[in-house]
């Protein structure tokens, strides 16, 4: 745990004077997702008001208007909010991923040919390229949604409890389960599987750039069978590792989906119970009501905890590729040629 995290203090050292913006987005993103909640307290205020006239009591279409502008304007705050959120996150990529190119590219100007052989071209552009913009894409989206999601998270479970405990509390707890199934998912097997997929991407660009460059001189020589066969075998590799990757975490959707997604065999047999024994049953399907509601928003909060858990994955593991370039020691040219002439000497000898 502790490398992850140092992966992702690593990528906030390149935010330099911007990390300040970013701390405003991820306040943002979390104060525009209690707003975003609002709209559905107010369908289910609105629906208490229609319940209510089982109570004999007549409906007051004026409360109804009242419910469904003040769930429109929140609404609208909560996405301005989120949109300003994400402008300043994204002014943060932007210049997060700048840096990082610039680092690498100053890092790569000091390597000695030799570094070139060993690590060739193709590679380097996919470690430069794609995994600075995945980081990119973890901070101006991922970063914000997160906090969002986990403000989300936490005020759901004020409002289980505050409703209906008896309703609540099992909620609750299957969304624990599902909570659980996450972790289990996103786990060490999956992050093993990640790097194994990301260096077969790196090997599938490498031979797509030799191969392309070296087209005409395969042509001369009569060579393209072998040479695409090569190419082939990569591109099989890279193939193979993804559907490794998406067979390994078949089980743990399936199971995870199903959870999250059974929200109402536990919402329906709770209510049919309580119904049963209840004294207020007028007062207890008002609260029925909101659970029927706000129960999906939950599912689709979990689902999005899960994806940017992935995404984060991905961020940790593309700054771990990029450390490489950055942290790798420059060898001066004349080491090097001196080495040589000491070999060829001890060859004469």
């Amino acid at each position: 745990m502790k490398q992850k995290s140092n992966e992702i203090k690593r990528l906030f050292q390149f935010m330099g004077k911007h990390r300040t913006l970013l701390n405003v987005s991820r306040f943002l993103s979390g104060i525009s997702a209690l707003f975003i909640m609002c709209p559905f307290l107010c369908v289910y205020f609105a629906a208490r008001d229609l319940v209510s006239i089982f109570a004999g009591k007549p409906i007051d279409t004026g409360s109804l208007v009242k419910w469904g502008v003040a769930a429109l304007v929140l609404e609208l705050v909560g996405l301005l909010l989120y949109f300003i959120a994400l402008l300043c996150s994204h002014v943060v990529a932007f210049h997060t991923e700048k840096n990082l190119k610039m680092a690498a590219l100053k890092a790569l100007s000091k390597m000695p040919m030799g570094y070139f052989d060993v690590n060739p071209s193709g590679k380097l552009r996919k470690i430069i390229d794609e995994n600075s913009f995945q980081t990119e894409t973890f901070i101006a989206h991922q970063l914000p949604d997160l906090v969002g999601a986990q403000v989300t998270m936490i005020a759901s479970v004020i409002l289980m409890l505050v409703f209906d405990l008896r309703i609540g509390i099992p909620l609750i707890l299957l969304y624990g389960i599902g909570f659980f199934l996450q972790g289990a998912l996103m786990g060490k097997e999956s992050r093993e599987f990640m790097m194994q997929y990301q260096d077969s991407l790196e090997k599938m660009n490498h031979e797509a750039v030799e191969y392309v460059r070296g087209i005409s001189v395969v042509k001369v020589f009569g060579q393209t069978v072998r040479s695409f066969s090569k190419f082939n075998a990569t591109i099989n590799d890279y193939r193979k590792q993804a559907l490794a990757y998406t067979m390994s975490c078949r089980k743990g959707m399936v199971a995870f989906n199903s959870v999250i997604n059974s929200n109402y065999l536990v919402l329906v047999p709770a209510a049919i119970i309580i119904a049963l024994v209840s004294d207020n049953l007028i007062g207890f399907m008002q609260s029925f009501l909101f659970y029927l509601i706000f129960s999906p928003a939950c599912a689709v909060m979990l689902n999005k905890i899960m994806y940017m858990t992935s995404y984060k994955m991905q961020a940790e593991e593309a700054m771990r590729r990029i450390d490489t370039i950055l942290t790798a020691t420059p060898q001066p040219e004349q080491t090097i040629l001196k080495q040589q002439i000491k070999m060829m000497w001890s060859l004469r000898e």
